[in-house]
C-alpha cells in the first residue's frame, strides 16, 4: 500500500474517533440520596457519565448553587443547602448552561 494511502487511512480514523469523543454528551442517571433535611447539609451523589468537571456547579432550584466534588468524571458529590419542603430540581451546571438536570433523569 502507497504511503500516502496509509497516512490517508490513519488520517480518517483519527479524525472518526476525534468525532466520536466529540459527539459524548453528559448523562445523569442516578441522584442518592433522593431526600434530605430541609436544613440542609445533606451530602448527595450524582451518578451518570462524561460530567464536565471543569467550572461546574450544582444548582439546587432557587436555594443555592454548590461547588461538586468530582470523584470520577461520572461521579461527583455536593452538600444540599437549606430549602422549603417538597421536592428540589438538582442539576449540573456551567455557568447558565445546564448539563444535566434531576427532572430530566435518564432511564
Amino acid at each position: 500500500m502507497p504511503r500516502i494511502a496509509i497516512f490517508l487511512l490513519v488520517l480518517c480514523l483519527w479524525h472518526a474517533q476525534s468525532n466520536q469523543d466529540a459527539l459524548v454528551h453528559p448523562v445523569l442517571r442516578l441522584i442518592e440520596p433522593t431526600f434530605g433535611s430541609k436544613l440542609g447539609g445533606t451530602v448527595i451523589t450524582l451518578v451518570g457519565f462524561s460530567f464536565p468537571t471543569n467550572n461546574s456547579f450544582c444548582r439546587f432550584g432557587e436555594y443555592g448553587i454548590v461547588t461538586p466534588i468530582f470523584t470520577s468524571q461520572n461521579e461527583c458529590i455536593c452538600e444540599t443547602p437549606e430549602h422549603s419542603d417538597g421536592k428540589v430540581a438538582v442539576d449540573l451546571i456551567d455557568g447558565d448552561r445546564i448539563f444535566l438536570s434531576s427532572n430530566k433523569l435518564a432511564k
